[in-house]
């Protein structure tokens, strides 16, 4: 009955520090690199990002059951600590999905969760790992295989996909929706599947109100914390980077502070580019930014800002990524003393893995629905006299122009040679105006516009 798979560790074996297989204290360093805890004398030691990671320190915990403790130490910036306590407390909706009810009791109740976060001294983690009583393993290992569902491919453009929401949650909701109706089977370096779509780019404009419904699943703390990290170069002992530390201190000189003292010497420019991606070091790290770089232009006093992301885990990190980012703007803004305008991401690998699929289409399934979304580029206001008229209009009401013909195709292709229109939603409604108002034409019949 062996206490151990094999090859173990399961998942993510190039990423942990195995030191010794059949000692009972596994080391989740959170945040924090598991290089400033390698000297620990304990079984693994390793990292623990965000929710997505816990599926896998399950799996690799279960695959080796002489593994009866499991100390959280390091800073937890992503909460994915609580998260474990919560877990390991019997709150299994986290991963419930993921593992049957009997294999997460056979851990709980089996490993001892010992609870160390934020402590970042080495030293101390040795002396209560030293401290903890010797326990025989607690029978046999177990694998459990990710659930790589099938996805049965829909035809699609290749690159560039377009999201525009006003709020930050509903942007998340579309993306989720598009990469897994759209997404491409990809195999990761971590060994697990996902579903990919190129340059996905969302548009939203949220509020200093964040709205942040309970489908998010992240509390206005959580984007408070976050907002600190992204906006500041805080130092933050024993974790690789954020990407505020990035921004503000990684190029020996504050990029944000640097941005606000260009705008307010001229609001034109078109070199405010922030990065954080620096080829001497990042080509060969092996935890490279996923945000590299931010842009900031200003049209009619307004501060624009796009940003650009080489990998993002669109169900894991998208919210925070953007809420943070948002502040960034807003900052900015109101320090060069101009009014805060659209924030643009680029995605160039919008992904999400296989395994948040079924957590992915229960949100989708209780929280995705058509809503009404003004088309930016206007509105049209259609008649029926000698001709079909459709008169062009700006959301403000002022008339842009106006196209006529007697039928409707006639119509709607002057409209569509001027990329007049910008919403499908907004197109499939003017098909359906303008073919009921050449009925209405050639039948002498009253139009009325719906």
């Amino acid at each position: 009955m062996p206490s151990i798979v094999k090859n173990w560790p399961l998942y993510f074996k190039d990423m942990l520090i195995v030191k010794n297989t059949s000692h009972n204290v596994g080391v989740a360093t959170l945040w924090s690199k598991p290089e400033f805890f390698e000297k620990l004398n304990c079984n693994t030691i390793g990292t623990c990002y965000s929710i997505e990671g816990i599926k896998y320190i399950l799996r690799n915990l279960l695959g080796n059951t002489n593994i009866r403790y499991l100390v959280l130490c390091g800073t937890d910036l992503s909460k994915t600590g609580e998260s474990l306590k919560e877990i390991f407390a019997g709150k299994y909706n986290i991963v419930i999905s993921d593992f049957s009810f009997e294999d997460l009791e056979r851990i709980t109740t089996n490993v001892e969760l010992v609870d160390m976060i934020e402590n970042i001294n080495p030293q101390e983690v040795q002396e209560k790992i030293n401290s903890l009583s010797v326990k025989q393993a607690y029978g046999e290992a177990k694998e459990i295989i990710v659930k790589e569902k099938t996805h049965s491919k829909k035809p699609s453009e290749k690159t560039g996909f377009i999201i525009r929401e006003k709020n930050i949650a509903d942007a998340w909701l579309s993306a989720l929706k598009l990469i897994k109706e759209y997404g491409i089977e990809k195999k990761t370096a971590y060994g697990i599947g996902s579903l990919e779509i190129m340059n996905l780019v969302t548009v939203t404009n949220e509020m200093e109100e964040r709205h942040t419904p309970k489908f998010l699943g992240v509390t206005k703390k959580q984007i408070k914390d976050y907002e600190d990290q992204i906006c500041t170069g805080k130092q933050i002992k024993s974790v690789e980077y954020t990407y505020g530390q990035g921004l503000c201190k990684y190029f020996m000189y504050d990029q944000i502070k640097w941005a606000i003292n260009q705008l307010k010497t001229d609001k034109d420019r078109r070199r405010i580019f922030l990065t954080l991606w620096d080829p001497h070091t990042d080509k060969d790290s092996s935890l490279p930014p996923c945000l590299d770089s931010i842009q900031f232009l200003v049209q009619n006093n307004v501060l624009y800002m796009t940003a650009y992301f080489r990998s993002h885990d669109i169900f894991g990190a998208y919210p925070l990524n953007i809420f943070g980012l948002r502040k960034m703007q807003e900052i900015v803004a109101k320090e060069a003393g101009l009014d805060v305008g659209e924030l643009t991401t680029i995605s160039c690998s919008a992904h999400m893995y296989y395994n948040d699929l079924p957590a992915v289409e229960e949100i989708l399934k209780w929280n995705y629905d058509l809503k009404c979304i003004p088309d930016p580029r206007g509105y049209f206001f259609i008649e029926v006299r000698d001709k079909i008229y459709a008169k062009y209009l700006n959301n403000s009401g002022i008339p842009v122009k106006t196209y006529s013909g007697e039928t409707a195709k006639e119509v709607y292709n002057q409209i569509l040679l001027d990329f007049a229109v910008s919403q499908l939603s907004h197109a499939f409604y003017l098909g359906a105006e303008l073919s009921s108002a050449e009925d209405a034409l050639k039948s002498g019949k009253k139009f009325v516009q719906r």
